[in-house]
Parts: structure tokens; C-alpha cells; sequence
């Protein structure tokens, strides 16, 4: 009688497959000892002999090592579909290339024959070694697990299915390691056949055995069958026929745990898992089986056999971030404390304090209309606009803009600025006022029907009384048109000037005209033009190279892409200067731009991307699983928190050092004031800020990478990683003590983000850092400003504690969860 394991049904078989497995007669050996085939390969002895054909142990003379070589049975050696066969096994072993896969070199004629030189490995196969000593040990079986999952999956990359994956099938060298062997019923994922059943049915998916379509799940259903094997020392099926046997898959199967003691319970549920009668129910790929095994990591078994690891077997690994409960929530109480402390020291080290903005910037552009009707111009404005500008003379000033015509601007974001649109139009006007509503300047463009407002009220405008000032020669050409330019000197420097005896220029302590712009690039602008340019056709270059190769994550990108362009084009309309009957003009231009931006980050994450994974894959550990969607997974909430903690410690070090280096109120640091003009404003600065750290988050996870590469030492690259970092992120305050400090400090704290947890945890490390340099955060909440930066501020407490809640897990302490964090 046939052996259960030496069966193989083929129903509406092809000649090829039908020649192939059937039984072998005995013959002789075809070589001794000692022949040279081709003048190559010297036989050394017989291995073994069956329906597949005689296999040979050979000295590869040429390469110097041992190969094994497998012939076909040679009454089949003419065939031209046994032939075909052979060819199609050699062409898709090749297909995998891994340490746990037995590989094919090549298929070779001598004198008729036809064979297989392939990889030869020093040991026996599985199913002779379970004959000899009966089942494993659960430690050795968990060893050949893993190494039959990591075959498996390099395989399944590749798009092969096995179909007939079995003891007989798995080599074990002397070091114990498990090899994949025998290809010859192996078919591409794309290349299926109706109606055929091929394999061995004892180790056969309930769909193989029925002729449906077969699949990667369907070798991990004979997965789950040699597991049970090599754990209990017996086959689940040992039927004598294909009908015997698929009346076992009807019965209920046996668990591990029923036969064996020591078998974990975790090894019993996911082998269970592998023998689901239905496909779905399986695991999703031999990388989950991996990942469950007691201490097996998917991603570390990639890694230590010299594979890329996929973005699935990145997610898959084995980290997590569960705290301790006290740990957690302490971190949500420190949190809250840090920004209590940015808040409270923001009125001594920002722009953000009660005293500077005292007016609402409503209230500042009403009072601009009531000084440009007070110099004359008759008439509502057509169109009108007020910003706070960033910085000025360490002064905050607000600029008010009226115009007879639609603020029609020429840059791209659509925002309107203090030259553009160009000031052309009749009853026009450009205002700049102190936060307390005092003239600083004024620009008029008049017409013959507006009355020129006395000279008195100019200064009475600018908080001064004429009788203190006395005329003086002009130095400074006016601004705009003029036939008449004139001048006062007494608490200030006043310069202005009249077209037909209207006043069309006032200005308190003007400021000469900033230099003429050379019209070429200098020697540093030329290094930063080729500089960007090689930077943007490398990334051109390698994101359609890794494109090609199969390399890239391009679902990840796309995601990212696309919350980039949601993000950005949300920011950018809140923050352009729209008319009813601009909007459908302009809102295309937006999402162009939008989508500009969002386009150059999908191609510098396709560049990076495969690069980062394959050489140091822990940082896109939560980051993958938060694209995937696995909001509630622990180590997402943790690297989320931890981020938002040094964000904010972050900014508070930016005001502690502004704090102690200067004794008395600083000048105008952290603060970037554009985003105050209106709540519309406000909000488009927040939804800019986490685009912009998505970017700067991969800029530095690339950067640290090739350090990493090939810097080699970590004394040779981080002062080098440390030293760009402190000149990026320094907050250019004017103060080199202040910026050297924070930028160092800064640049250790995104280090240690970008080693801990990856490019998440610097993304939120920066949005945190970043939004309150917009956002004046302020324990005044009676102030008209506070509203956005409060909102905002419990925005980031309702997101940290609930990243830090998915940390928590009941009954864990501080010990058991020191390797894990």
C-alpha cells in the first residue's frame, strides 16, 4: 500500500505532473562516485532516490563547494512536458531568495539526462528525523517554526505558493536550521489552475483538496499540520486516500495541548488558527505566524537574515508601549504642568502678553478707517485687510490695508502683505499702527474729490503734539507720489509728504529703504540653488528606482500625501484673503499649491522610505501602525505622548533661557505673529504645523540613517547630527547665548526622539514645539487672544491623555514593563 505521505492525488493532471510523482521502480545508481559531469561537477554519493528522481551530493570544481544535484527519473528525461516542468520549478525557485528557502542554481543536460544543481544542505530532512526520534522538544519546534515562517513569507513576497509544503519537503542542517526544498509543484499566485489538486493530501488545505483556487493561506494551513507534527510526534491525518482524508477535515481536530503538557498556550491558539477550514480565518501571512510564536519578531528575522523587511512586518513587530498606570497618568499631570508654565512665563519672553496687544485686530482696523477718513479720503473701502506684523525693532505693529478695488494678490498662498497687492488705486491706503492704536504710518493714494486732514490731527493720530516738534530739512524720499516732502524733530523723527496740498505719505521714525536686491545669485545662493536641485532630482531619481524595484510603501506615502494635501489646502484657504468673487478663481490655485507640496512629499517618502526600512526600521515602527489605522495600538499612544512631552518641554526651555539671559522685559523672540490677524488665520497656522513636521520628521529619521550607514561610530556622526540639528532648529533670537542653548537642547531632545521612537515621535515633538510660536498661550483668558491657544491647548491634554490611556494595561508595574519601553 501507497504511504500516506508518499501520495500524491492529481485529479485532470498534466502529463508532466502525472510523470513526475509517479512510483519509482528500483534501478541502479546512475553515478558512482568519483564521475565528473561536464567537467564541473564530481559526484561524492547518492542521497537519496525516489518518484521525483535520484539525487546526487557533488563538488562544484569551479566554485569550490558542495552542490546537490537531482535528476529526473530517465524514462521521463525525453518527455517535453516533464522537461517544461522542470524548467517552470528551477525558474520560480529561483524567484526566492532567503537563508530558510533551499535555492536553485540551474537546470543542466548531460548526455541525455536532465538536472537540478541546487544548494546542497548538510543534514536530513524533517520527516526522517521525526521517524528517528519521535516528536521535538517545544523549544527545537519553535525554532523550526520560525524558520519555515521566514521561508514561507519570502516566498509569499515573491508571489509563490508551495503546494506541497511538508516534513519530507524541509531539510534541517547540522546547526538545526530548517531549509525549504522542492519546488516542483510550486505555482506563481498569478498562475492558477481550476479543477487540479496537487500536493501530498495528508499535509493539504481543505481548498487544495477540492480543487479551488489556492492561495499563500493554503501553505499555512500545511504549516499549522507540520507544527502539529513535529510538537506531538503524529500526523493530524493519516488517511490511505484522498476521500479518507477529506472525511477527516470534517471531524473535529485534536488541540496540541490535549497530547503534549508543555506546550505553550500561545503555540496551541495560533496553529489552530493555521488549520481553519476556512481561508479567511487563517492568519494573514507566514509573518503573523512568526509574530505570534512565543519571542519571535518578523522583523528581527528579516533583519538578521539581510532581507528588507515589507510595512507589514514593521507593523508586526514586537514592541509595544504599554506604562505602568502611574507612569502614564503621571506623564499626562507633567504635561499639563509644562504648559501652565509656557503660559504663565509667556508675558516676560514673547510678543503674547496683555500689555502689547491690547486691541482686538478688528478694533486696530477700525481705528486705521477712522485715521484714513481723519486725512481725508471720503468713502467705504472696497476691500480691506489687517496682520500684525512678526517683528519689528523688537515692536509689535499692526498693518492695515484699504483698497477701492479687490485685494488682488500676486504670491501664491494668496495672502495679502504690505506691498502686495501693489498700492495703485484711488482712495487706497496702507496704515501701520502701534498695538494701541498710535499712527506710525500712513500711505495714501488720493484723488481731487478727498480734503486733506490738517497736520494737527496727523500727530494727534501718532500720540504727539505739534508744539513739541519743529520743522527740519526732509532726508528721506517719500513714499509713493509727492510734490512736497516735509519734516519735524522733537520726541521723534517725522517725515511725510503732499501731491496738490493732500497728504498722501506720514511717517513716525521712518526706516531707510531696505538695499537694492542684486539681480543675480550670490556665491551662497548659488550653493543653496544647486544644493536644492540635487537634493530634488536625487529624490526624483531613487523614488522611481525603488518604485521599479518593487521597493517602495506606496500605500504609505499616498496616505501621508493626502492628509498633507487636506491639511495644507485647509490652512491655506483659512489663511488667503478671499472674495465672494475670487473664491472660484483662486481656490484651484490653492489646492495647486497644496498639492505641490503634498506631491514632493510623497516622492521624498518613496526615496527614503524602502531605505530607512531596510537598514534601521524601528523608527517607522508607530508610524506604520498609525497609517494602517491602529489608533488605539500602545506604542502609537506612547511615542504620541512622549512626543507632545518633549514638545512642550521643549518650549518651555525656550522661554526659561530667554528668561534668565536677558534681566530685563526681551525682545521679540518666539513669536510669529501673522497668525493673529484673525481666528481663521489662527486655525490655518495649527492645521500648517503638522504637515511641516511630517517633513521635518523625515528629513532627520534620513538623516540620522545615513549616519548611521555610513558614519559607522556614533562618535562620528551625532556631534555632526547635533551641530546641523542646533543650527536648524535654533529660534534665532538675536541672542547667540539663547540660540546656541535651546538649539543644542533641542537638537539632543529630537536625537533622543528619533532613537526611542522614531519618526512619530518627532513629528509630535514638533507640532507640539512648533504651534505656540503662532498661538499666544496666556493664563489671561479674559485676554481677546486667548481663545484659539486655549482651545488648542485643551486639544493637546484630550490627545495626550488619550495616547497615553491606550498605554495603560491593568496590573502592570514598573518592572514588567522595562524591556518593553
Amino acid at each position: 500500500m501507497t504511504k500516506p505521505d508518499d501520495l500524491t492525488a492529481v485529479q485532470t493532471p498534466s502529463e508532466a505532473e502525472a510523470a513526475l510523482h509517479a512510483a519509482a521502480q528500483p534501478r541502479d545508481t546512475r553515478f558512482t562516485p568519483g564521475t565528473i559531469l561536464l567537467n564541473r561537477y564530481r559526484v561524492i554519493s547518492l542521497l537519496g532516490r525516489g518518484g521525483m528522481g535520484e539525487v546526487y551530493r557533488a563538488e562544484d570544481m569551479k566554485l569550490g563547494q558542495q552542490v546537490a544535484l537531482k535528476f529526473v527519473p530517465r524514462e521521463f528525461a525525453s518527455n517535453p512536458s516533464v522537461l517544461k516542468h522542470l524548467v517552470s520549478e528551477v525558474r520560480i525557485g529561483r524567484e526566492v531568495a532567503h537563508p530558510n528557502v533551499c535555492r536553485l542554481y540551474d537546470i543542466v543536460e548531460f548526455e541525455g539526462d536532465h538536472f537540478i544543481a541546487m544548494q546542497y544542505v548538510d543534514g536530513e530532512d524533517l520527516a526522517s528525523l521525526l521517524r528517528r526520534i519521535g516528536r521535538l522538544p517545544v523549544e527545537k519546534a519553535i525554532d523550526i517554526a520560525r524558520d519555515l515562517c521566514a521561508g514561507l513569507a519570502a516566498a509569499h513576497d515573491k508571489g509563490v505558493i508551495h503546494r506541497d509544503l511538508k516534513p519530507a519537503n524541509v531539510m534541517v542542517d547540522g546547526k538545526g536550521r530548517a531549509h525549504i526544498t522542492d519546488f516542483g509543484l510550486a505555482i506563481a499566485s498569478s498562475d492558477q489552475q481550476k479543477h487540479v489538486i496537487a500536493g501530498t493530501p495528508v499535509y493539504m488545505a481543505p481548498e487544495q483538496l477540492s480543487g479551488e483556487q489556492v492561495t499563500p493561506s493554503s501553505d499555512l494551513y500545511a504549516l499549522g499540520l507540520i507544527l502539529f507534527e513535529i510538537l506531538t510526534g503524529k500526523r493530524m491525518y493519516d488517511g490511505a486516500s484522498v476521500t479518507q482524508i477529506a472525511h477527516q477535515h470534517l471531524q473535529p481536530k485534536p488541540r496540541l495541548t490535549s497530547s503534549v503538557r508543555d506546550v505553550p498556550a500561545a503555540i496551541d491558539a495560533i496553529v489552530m488558527r493555521c488549520l481553519e477550514e476556512e481561508p479567511a480565518n487563517r492568519p494573514s501571512s507566514a509573518r503573523h505566524v512568526l509574530a505570534a510564536l512565543p519571542g519571535g519578531d518578523a522583523l528581527e528575522a528579516a533583519m538578521a537574515a539581510g532581507e528588507t523587511p515589507s510595512p507589514e512586518m514593521v507593523a508586526a513587530a514586537q514592541k509595544t508601549g504599554e506604562l505602568p498606570a502611574q507612569v502614564a497618568y503621571g506623564a499626562i499631570v507633567l504635561f499639563v504642568a509644562m504648559l501652565i508654565g509656557v503660559a504663565a512665563l509667556a508675558p516676560r519672553t514673547t510678543l503674547f502678553s496683555s500689555e502689547r496687544l491690547r486691541k482686538t485686530p478688528e478694533a486696530l482696523s477700525d481705528r486705521a478707517e477712522e485715521i484714513v477718513h481723519a486725512a481725508g479720503v471720503t468713502g467705504d473701502p472696497v476691500d480691506r485687510d489687517g496682520f500684525f506684523l512678526d517683528r519689528e525693532r523688537d515692536r509689535l505693529t499692526f498693518f492695515y490695508r484699504r483698497s477701492s478695488a479687490p485685494l488682488s494678490t500676486n504670491n501664491a498662498t494668496l495672502v495679502v502683505r504690505t506691498d502686495d497687492p501693489p498700492l495703485l488705486y484711488p482712495k487706497s491706503a496702507n496704515v501701520r499702527l502701534t498695538s494701541d492704536g498710535r499712527l506710525k504710518t500712513l500711505q495714501i493714494i488720493a484723488d481731487d474729490s478727498d480734503h486733506t486732514a490738517s497736520v494737527d490731527d496727523l500727530f494727534r493720530a501718532a500720540g504727539f503734539d505739534r508744539r513739541q516738534f519743529h520743522a527740519v530739512a526732509p532726508r528721506m524720499a517719500p513714499r509713493g507720489a509727492g510734490d512736497q516732502r516735509l519734516a519735524w524733530y522733537g520726541p521723534a523723527h517725522i517725515e511725510a509728504a503732499t501731491y496738490r496740498g493732500e497728504f498722501v505719505w506720514f511717517d513716525v521714525d521712518p526706516q531707510p529703504p531696505s538695499p537694492a536686491r542684486v539681480n543675480f545669485l550670490g556665491v551662497g545662493g548659488m550653493i543653496f540653488a544647486f544644493m536644492f536641485v540635487s537634493t530634488l532630482a536625487t529624490a526624483v531619481f531613487l523614488a522611481v528606482r525603488n518604485l521599479r524595484r518593487g521597493r517602495s510603501n506606496l500605500r504609505g506615502a499616498l496616505r501621508g500625501g493626502l492628509f498633507i494635501l487636506c491639511s495644507l489646502f485647509a490652512s491655506l484657504l483659512l489663511g488667503a484673503h478671499l472674495t465672494l468673487l475670487s473664491v472660484g478663481q483662486h481656490v484651484s490655485d490653492l489646492l495647486s499649491q497644496a498639492a505641490i507640496d503634498a506631491l514632493m512629499f510623497v516622492m521624498m517618502y518613496l526615496a527614503v522610505e524602502p531605505y530607512v526600512r531596510r537598514y534601521w526600521p524601528a523608527p517607522l515602527i508607530s508610524w506604520q501602525r498609525l497609517i494602517d489605522g491602529r489608533w488605539r495600538d500602545s506604542l502609537v499612544g506612547r511615542d504620541v505622548g512622549i512626543g507632545f512631552l518633549l514638545g512642550i518641554f521643549s518650549a518651555l526651555q525656550l522661554r526659561v533661557v530667554i528668561l534668565l539671559a536677558h534681566p530685563a522685559p526681551p525682545p521679540a523672540q518666539a513669536a510669529l505673529l501673522s497668525s493673529l490677524g484673525s481666528t481663521a488665520r489662527a486655525f490655518g497656522w495649527v492645521l500648517h504645523v503638522p504637515s511641516e513636521a511630517m517633513n521635518y520628521a523625515l528629513a532627520a529619521t534620513f538623516a540620522v540613517l545615513l549616519g548611521r550607514v555610513f558614519g559607522k561610530r556614533p562618535y562620528l556622526y551625532l556631534p555632526i547630527f547635533v551641530l546641523m540639528l542646533t543650527a536648524a532648529l535654533s529660534p534665532r533670537s538675536g541672542n547667540q547665548i539663547v540660540d546656541a542653548v535651546v538649539g543644542i537642547v533641542n537638537a539632543i531632545l529630537m536625537l533622543y526622539a528619533m532613537h526611542r521612537g522614531g519618526l512619530l515621535m518627532v513629528a509630535a515633538s514638533w507640532s507640539t514645539y512648533h504651534v505656540f510660536q503662532g498661538l499666544p498661550l496666556t493664563l489671561d483668558f479674559g485676554a481677546w487672544y486667548s481663545g484659539v491657544a486655549t482651545l488648542m491647548a485643551v486639544a493637546l491634554i484630550v490627545v495626550i491623555a488619550f495616547a497615553f490611556k491606550q498605554t495603560v494595561r491593568r496590573g502592570r508595574t514598573l518592572a514588567s514593563v522595562a524591556s518593553t519601553t
